[in-house]
């Protein structure tokens, strides 16, 4: 039977949802109820049943491309079927409503899962899954043996019922090196010793888990060595030991929620090299003798890393183990509950010299650096270049201006002498910020003061240097503060 492009189905009377039916539907006018013996020619396609949860919407559907919502308890009067679509009817009551859908060819790429003998035959313990199938989970599905995703989609309609479990001693739910999807599933792995992830990429292919839930797992597991790693809209909750990520390209975690439920000792591990990290969005839970996430092992960072002002840290635990590698430039956190802003443009510090000591002066008008030991105190991005005396070094990674200013307190052992103070950039003076004194006599300690803004990039340096426009003085330097932010 076919259908022409917007033909309207309307029911005799209007149909309620009714334990996850619609009873009670009459079409009448331009359609013909169906015989029992199907369709379209008598066949009879795969169809998705209605799922149906108390106050959601119900969803009919068989394709996942055009779905038709039903609020439940709405009256059903009428709705619009698109040229090809048809519907099917249960056998034996040809007024009840199953699905609506294109037709059977554009569902043969999925495969409905309601048990695990509905996978692919195990070998040597692993579901190998076609890779060019979607895999839809009804309801809760507990598996013996090992998936290998092989790149293709397992997949829910509600993380809350569909269900991946494996309760086995040693037990794993997924395993191999190939690409693993999975979207809007809850995975439990509670056997002894069992785990979600088992997986080595070896240095390519994508895992991807998309509005899921990793709920009650003796360990979450070790993702190695893939290319793209994403975690977007997935709860943790209950799990004894937490996840390792080792050597990823891309690691992405966007609205990841880590529950307070959570008793595993450190809930993320990040070990080895990363091109990019990013954390966005979601909100870590972490209680009193819990880590949240375990940075220190982490070798190099090539491109970025970031943790964002969406992320937070809420609990009593302690929230990231080695916040000392968010100095590196790579790095831009910004995220809530974290002890303080670790970015580019918040980079500043400053050094301080307390203590007479005396900078040579040899020619007449010729500035020289100061000299003396020097503390560095709260840095950010900023070094003295291995503990180098009057030393400020940007160690950031993007350009930015910097509000730089230079005291100092001086003396001479001469009589009526002038002195100019200048903040010099990599070695070269910067005339502008040439400042005078005279010293009138010895112990009549003057002060000099001088402030700009500068423009730096990774390595630049600045240093406080000093001349004497009298002669060849040489100048006592008493105490001096260099601060840049």
């Amino acid at each position: 039977m076919g259908f022409t492009t917007s033909n309207i189905i309307e029911f005799e009377s209007p149909g309620t949802l009714l334990g996850g039916v619609i009873n009670k539907l009459n079409a009448v006018g331009a359609y013909d109820v169906p015989s029992v013996s199907g369709i379209n020619g008598g066949v009879v396609p795969k169809f998705i049943g209605i799922k149906n949860t108390a106050g959601a919407p119900v969803i009919i559907s068989s394709t996942g491309i055009d779905t038709i919502y039903v609020t439940e308890g709405v009256a059903v009067t009428s709705f619009q079927l698109n040229d090809g679509e048809y519907i099917q009817f249960e056998a034996d009551s040809p007024t009840t409503l199953i699905s609506t859908s294109r037709d059977a060819t554009s569902i043969t790429n999925r495969i409905i899962i309601k048990k695990e003998s509905d996978f692919p035959p195990p070998i040597t313990g692993v579901i190998t899954l076609e890779s060019d199938k979607k895999y839809l989970l009804d309801g809760a599905i507990t598996i013996t043996n090992k998936i290998d995703c092989n790149s293709a989609l397992v997949y829910g309609i509600d993380s809350r019922k569909d269900k991946l479990i494996n309760s086995e001693t040693n037990g794993v739910i997924f395993t191999g090196a190939n690409s693993v999807r999975v979207f809007d599933v809850e995975l439990t792995a509670d056997g002894t010793s069992g785990k979600v992830f088992d997986l080595d990429g070896g240095g390519s292919g994508m895992v991807m888990i998309k509005g899921s839930r990793i709920t009650s797992c003796t360990e979450i597991g070790t993702i190695d060595s893939y290319s793209t790693v994403m975690f977007c809209n997935v709860s943790y909750r209950s799990n004894a030991v937490g996840i390792e990520f080792i050597d990823i390209g891309r690691l992405c975690g966007m609205c990841t929620d880590w529950y307070s439920s959570n008793t595993a000792t450190t809930f993320e591990t990040l070990t080895g090299a990363f091109d990019v990290i990013h954390y966005g969005g979601g909100v870590n839970d972490i209680p009193s003798g819990k880590t949240g996430i375990d940075i220190s092992g982490i070798t190099s960072v090539t491109c970025s890393a970031t943790i964002e002002d969406g992320e937070a840290f809420v609990g009593d635990g302690t929230y990231v183990d080695d916040e000392t590698i968010f100095q590196d430039k790579e790095w831009n956190v910004s995220a809530a509950g974290l002890s303080r802003v670790y970015r580019d443009d918040s980079a500043n510090g400053g050094l301080s010299k307390d203590g007479s000591t005396t900078t040579t002066i040899s020619t007449i008008n010729t500035p020289v650096k100061i000299t003396g030991d020097t503390t560095l105190s709260n840095a950010l991005r900023v070094d003295d270049d291995s503990a180098t005396d009057n030393k400020l070094r940007y160690t950031g990674l993007h350009t930015r201006d910097f509000h730089v200013v230079l005291n100092a307190s001086i003396d001479s052992s001469g009589i009526n002498k002038n002195y100019s103070l200048y903040i010099a950039k990599n070695g070269s003076v910067i005339s502008s910020t040439k400042s005078i004194i005279r010293v009138i006599a010895p112990d009549s300690i003057g002060s000099l003061s001088t402030s700009t803004t500068i423009e730096m990039a990774n390595g630049d340096y600045l240093e406080g240097w000093i001349e004497c426009n009298t002669d060849d003085t040489d100048v006592i330097v008493e105490t001096m503060n260099f601060h840049i932010k």
